[in-house]
């Protein structure tokens, strides 16, 4: 009984953490389940980017957008849903 109490204890000193590391916590996300398998499917098949006649700089811009774009719209999301709610920021979150 008393380990459960402990536990208890060590739970409500846990906090949710911020926006700005739930942001970082979902870049981390999308870059591991989604980015990195599609940058390495399209770096081992450069055909891709030779049919469609891309320059460097538009395979950068690609890149770069893949990589900021995503986590950012999640993060304004989750910071439009945090003036409702603190609670319904954490739902999203999870």
């Amino acid at each position: 009984m008393a380990g459960l109490i402990e536990a208890e204890d060590k739970r409500e000193g846990l906090s949710r953490p911020g926006l700005v590391m739930s942001g970082l916590h979902l870049a981390a996300l999308w870059s591991l389940a989604v980015l990195q398998p599609l940058l390495n499917l399209l770096g081992s098949t450069p055909e891709f980017f030779v049919a469609r006649d891309n320059t460097p700089g538009q395979i950068t811009a690609f890149v770069l957008l893949a990589t900021i774009l995503p986590p950012l719209v999640a993060i304004l999301i989750e910071a439009l849903i945090k003036l409702v709610s603190e609670t319904a920021r954490w739902a999203f979150q999870l």
